[in-house]
Parts: C-alpha cells; structure tokens; sequence
C-alpha cells in the first residue's frame, strides 16, 4: 500500500488516524507541524501528506504552499484536516480533499482512496 505522512500536533490525533490506516495495509509516519513534516518529506517522500490547519510553528496552509512551490513535490497528494468554522481560504495550497473533523474512519479511508487515485468500494458499519 502508501506511504502515508501524517501531521497534527495532536499526538491522540496522529495515532488514532495511524491505526487507522496501518489496519487498512499503510506505512504511516507522523509529525508534530510543518517544520518537522518538511524535514520528513524531504528526507524520504511519502505517497500522500494528511495534514491539520492549525498547527505550532508553520501550520497547514503555508505547509501547502511550500509543498506546491517545490517541483518535487507539486503534485503530492494532500488532504487537509480541519475543524475550522466555515469557509476555508486554501489559496496556493490546491489540496487534493478537505475533512472536517470529526470525521469516520470510512470517510477518511475514501478521501485517501480518492487522493491516492484508487477506485476502491468500501462498506462502513
């Protein structure tokens, strides 16, 4: 399967989705913001970035940008996380799906399914 990066500063959060998709056949890493995400991504690329918003240091959106001005890395995939109110301004980040939180594990598993560029059917509890 993928090679997922996690990033959420909520350490519950990252190993709740981790289990998540480990029991679904994916390698996961995780990072704390988006300074340690680079770090990762830059030393070993994953598949897919799964990130929050709002984070310490460089939060989501600039996590994004920086992503998406780098050729390497313009056309990762990227989910957002987010239990942000109301209209999202994504501008530059071009993300690949948006989750609000909470979400259920069907759902997360689809976006990244879709994200990943699989067409796979899943059946949810």
């Amino acid at each position: 399967m993928a090679e997922i990066l996690i990033v959420d500063d909520e350490d519950e959060v990252a190993d709740v989705l981790a289990y998540i998709l480990e029991i679904d056949g994916h390698r996961v890493q995780t990072a704390g913001d988006g300074c340690e995400a680079l770090e990762r991504i830059a030393r070993s690329p994953p598949d897919l970035v799964l990130t929050d918003l709002m984070m310490p240091r460089l939060d989501g959106y600039e996590l994004c940008r920086t992503l998406r001005a780098h050729p390497a890395f313009e056309r990762l995939p990227i989910v957002i996380m987010t239990a942000a109110p109301g209209p999202l301004e994504l501008d530059g980040c071009r993300v690949n799906d948006v989750l609000r939180k909470p979400f259920a594990a069907e759902v997360l598993l689809a976006a990244v399914g879709r994200a990943l560029g699989e067409n796979v059917q899943r059946s949810g509890a």
